[in-house]
């Protein structure tokens, strides 16, 4: 099966939705645990090395998110950055109050440590950890204070051959949550989760070209549609790399999710269509450079649209 490409002009509508969740949410967690991996294989993955960073001179002056629902605004999200660097993020509700703001930490490495999600008042909802080995995560800790009775989700990451385990504890009382299996191809890449409900991915040069989710009363597939032009750059083309590293770690994140490689990673051409499940359009500068992209999805008449500015 070869990629189906198309060339379009600047302003682009398609749109595209995935099965599983996004990762663009201003209320999903990072899911992790700081219990130790017991297990790491000599060869976890295709990017053992903390990734090197493009030389950057195209940077971020503004970056925000508007999410709908049904037609209806749900919420607006605004990025901070430094050095083309996530540092934070602020929610507002519909009416413009401010809902939550996230600050976010990076390791040595340039690899994401921590994130704390604070309510408007400044107390801490949600404070999210995450720890690597040779650049795979390894382990992760998510600390809820925003339930009557606080809790811990804990994660780990088990790399065994060519397979990778990421199993949720909830403390207390200790009882695993979430449980994926990953598998891993020739080439050091995910192909296939099993969460309990089994999806597949076929790669074609490390690109999903084709998508099947199994399901207990059906079986669902998704053809991907690629834009040739332009491709990917500046900093948007590794927005997620530099924030959790190599492309397995950008799907392992969100354990307990079906495999996504349609909306949570950076990927080397714009992709414009999953079946009918999800569709973008795109709208570049003069410079190729993205700068407002619409995401609509086929679940609950979902539709993001994103806007971006960049340093003269």
């Amino acid at each position: 099966m070869k990629v189906q490409i198309f060339q379009f002009f600047l302003l682009l509508l398609i749109s595209i939705t995935i099965g599983c969740s996004n990762s663009e949410s201003s209320t999903e967690e990072v899911k992790g645990t700081d219990q130790p991996n017991e297990e790491q294989s000599e060869n976890p993955g295709p990017d053992e090395q903390e990734p090197i960073e493009p030389e950057e001179t195209v940077f971020f002056a503004k970056m925000s998110y508007e999410s709908f629902r049904n037609g209806g605004l749900v919420s607006r999200v605004e990025y901070q950055f430094e050095s083309n660097k996530l540092v934070g993020t602020q929610s507002f509700r519909p009416d413009g109050t401010l809902n939550n703001y996230k600050e976010y930490e990076y390791n040595e490495s340039g690899l994401l440590k921590t994130r704390i999600t604070y309510d408007s008042e400044g107390t801490a909802e949600f404070i999210e950890s995450l720890d690597y080995v040779n650049g795979n995560l390894s382990s992760g800790r998510t600390i809820r204070n925003n339930r009557n009775v606080p809790d811990t989700l804990f994660v780990t990451y088990t790399y065994t051959n060519n397979i990778i385990t990421a199993e949720t504890v909830f403390s207390p009382p200790g009882e695993v949550v979430f449980y994926t299996e990953y598998d891993l191809d020739e080439n050091g890449n995910i192909w296939r989760s099993d969460n309990g409900i089994v999806a597949e991915v076929t790669l074609e040069n490390g690109m999903p070209i084709a998508k099947s989710v199994f399901r207990p009363d059906r079986i669902d597939e998704y053809e991907h549609v690629y834009l040739e032009s332009p491709e990917p750059k500046g900093p948007l083309a590794y927005f997620r790399r530099s924030i959790f590293g190599n492309l397995n770690n950008q799907i392992i994140v969100w354990n307990g999710n079906l495999i996504s490689y349609e909306d949570n990673v950076d990927l080397p051409l714009y992709i414009l269509q999953v079946g009918d499940q999800l569709r973008v359009q795109y709208e570049f500068d003069s410079n190729d450079l993205p700068i407002r992209i619409e995401k609509t999805y086929n679940d609950f008449d979902r539709k993001t649209i994103w806007q971006i500015e960049y340093q003269d």
